[in-house]
């Protein structure tokens, strides 16, 4: 659900991503729900889009945002055993 208000909101959400970040990252490799890892991994790129719309030349905010989600995410794939989950 969270990802539904995250991509609705759009540029309104931006005052949200530092906390919901923090929440999502601590919850990418979370072993006891597979659609939980999904639903992280799917929201994390509406948050880096939200930040984007808000505020467009902060690129260095940007690639940070992309860094440690895509760090996260490969930590995540590395201990990941379900194929769908991988693909997600």
């Amino acid at each position: 659900m969270i990802a539904v208000f995250i991509d609705e909101l759009g540029s309104g959400f931006a005052e949200w991503v530092e906390p919901t970040s923090k929440i999502l990252l601590s919850m990418i490799q979370y072993e006891a729900n597979d659609s939980i890892r999904n639903s992280v991994a799917g929201a994390l790129p509406g948050l880096i889009k939200s930040v984007k719309e808000a505020d467009p030349k902060n690129i260095q905010l940007l690639q940070n945002m992309g860094k440690v989600y895509l760090e996260a995410i490969w930590k995540a794939i590395q201990n990941e055993t379900e194929t769908d989950t991988l693909i997600c």
